[in-house]
């Protein structure tokens, strides 16, 4: 009887222990081909490519004048408060005349406006 469950409790280890063997050869397998995938593309795609699917693109301008608080937050830098400050100066000041003009909102400089710049527009 002793021998009937030493084998027993000895195929639950070596089934445990092939179970633990196996996830973890998916888990490097997975894990490389991530790496693999990461080297194979260039840092400045890989970091566009993560700006992308969070912000808006470069190839698709918002426009200010009729951007809603959402829309202008997909820009980089713009957050909730930005955008409720925009909505807020074109509310008392009418349409932006021109991109530049933006840097009248306040908390938005050279620096915020040089980021989202070519990614909006006045038209």
């Amino acid at each position: 009887m002793n021998l009937i469950k030493f084998l027993i409790t000895l195929l639950i280890a070596c089934a445990v222990s092939l179970t633990s063997q196996a996830v973890e050869e998916k888990s490097a397998n997975t894990t490389e081909q991530s790496a693999q995938e990461a080297v194979a593309q260039p840092a400045s795609e890989t970091k566009q490519s993560v700006e992308v699917a969070t912000k808006t693109s470069a190839e698709t301008t918002i426009n200010i004048n009729t951007a809603s608080a959402k829309e202008l937050e997909n820009l980089p830098g713009i957050g909730p408060k930005t955008a409720r400050r925009i909505l807020a100066y074109r509310q008392e000041h009418g349409t932006f005349a021109s991109v530049e003009q933006l840097r009248e909102v306040p908390g938005i400089g050279d620096k915020k406006l040089g980021d989202v710049k070519d990614m909006i527009s006045v038209e």
